[in-house]
């Protein structure tokens, strides 16, 4: 049951990580041939969303703790991978008064930072589940 619950709501930020830059919480419009810093990130974290919700939908029909636990430390990295892109890799504009810098950044910071604490939560409770297996061990 709460690998069902991590599942949907990892799967419901995973969504929001790749359309929110979209549709939500846009990131600037490109201007002719000027393209915005902001407009690489909205690319980039798409498809880190898009691996997000692929990774939660398999997770919510597996069976085996040890695939939900790799598929734990996949999202936590994936979630590590959205703020890194947002604030050192990429980033968004240099303007404050932007909306990508208000509105975009603050909002895939926030989902990252719940896909990495969903992640550790499905670690934490997939590790539990292995270690108390007959016989498992977490490192074979």
């Amino acid at each position: 049951m709460k690998n069902k619950v991590i599942g949907i709501l990892t799967l419901i930020a995973g969504a929001l990580i790749a359309v929110g830059p979209q549709v939500l919480f846009k990131v600037c419009d490109t201007d002719g041939d000027m393209v915005m810093r902001c407009h690489y990130t909205g690319q980039a974290v798409l498809g880190i969303g898009i691996e997000i919700v692929i990774l939660a939908i398999i997770q919510l029909w597996q069976k085996d703790k040890k695939v939900v636990y790799g598929l734990s430390i996949a999202n936590a990295l994936n979630g590590i991978l959205t703020v890194a892109v947002t604030d050192v890799l990429i980033g968004v504009c240099n303007s404050e008064h932007m909306r990508c810098h208000s509105l975009t950044k603050p909002a895939l910071n926030i989902l990252g930072f719940l896909v990495i604490a969903l992640a550790i939560v499905g670690i934490w409770t997939g590790s539990r589940g292995i270690s108390s297996e007959k016989g498992a061990d977490i490192n074979e």
